[in-house]
């Protein structure tokens, strides 16, 4: 849902036309991911293979979707106002280190496992921390602010698709019928055509 509130914030706070066809995009990019979270397909109809702690898990993520839709917003608004990536990436891992600390603590987690694990352990924490959360968070930053926060919030469903990728390869977790791998299809086909049809206006214009 985070492209719908991402597209309302910057129409209506920042004036920022919405990119054409991204109402289309997002529409087919949804029922593409309904598909892939579905289970068999009969004459029933569609069936969710959603456990009682998926759809928990599923409104925790309506909850963060606001947050995450404001902070595509605010990012974006620092190129209006020259803040450089670095203060950004600062401030966004200054609020992450915080709030996971204080969780943590409030919730009374162990951290004697920080004691015990060996040097493979550490290669790969630190593989996570500067691989996922600083190049993936800088390029985020980037392309939030080159690219505006309605187009980069419409390619959000390419995330649930390299999960699923990556999910095979680590985990070995596979997608189970036909219709979770046609709906990884039509996401996958669906942002390659969005970003041609953007391509092509662009060149339009110039």
């Amino acid at each position: 849902m985070t492209p719908f509130v991402v597209a309302l914030l910057s129409a209506t706070f920042l004036r920022e036309p919405i990119p054409p066809y991204t109402g289309r995009a997002i529409t087919l990019s949804l029922m593409g991911t309904l598909l892939m979270m579905s289970g068999n397909m009969g004459q029933a109809g569609m069936h969710l293979a959603l456990t009682p702690a998926d759809w928990i898990g599923i409104a925790l993520a309506f909850v963060s979707t606001l947050s995450l839709a404001v902070y595509m917003i605010i990012v974006r608004r620092t190129v209006l106002d020259d803040v450089a990536d670095q203060a950004i990436l600062l401030v966004q891992a200054v609020t992450l280190l915080s709030m996971s600390a204080l969780l943590s603590f409030l919730l009374g987690e162990d951290w004697s496992h920080w004691r015990a694990i060996g040097p493979t352990d550490w290669l790969i924490f630190a593989a996570f921390s500067l691989g996922v959360l600083l190049l993936s968070n800088m390029s985020q930053i980037k392309a939030l602010q080159h690219l505006g926060a309605p187009l980069v919030s419409s390619l959000l469903a390419w995330r649930l698709v390299s999960a699923l990728l990556v999910a095979a390869l680590l985990l070995g977790e596979r997608l189970t019928s036909p219709w979770q791998g046609i709906g990884a299809l039509m996401v996958l086909l669906t942002v390659t055509w969005y970003l041609w049809r953007q391509r092509g206006d662009h060149e339009e214009v110039l």
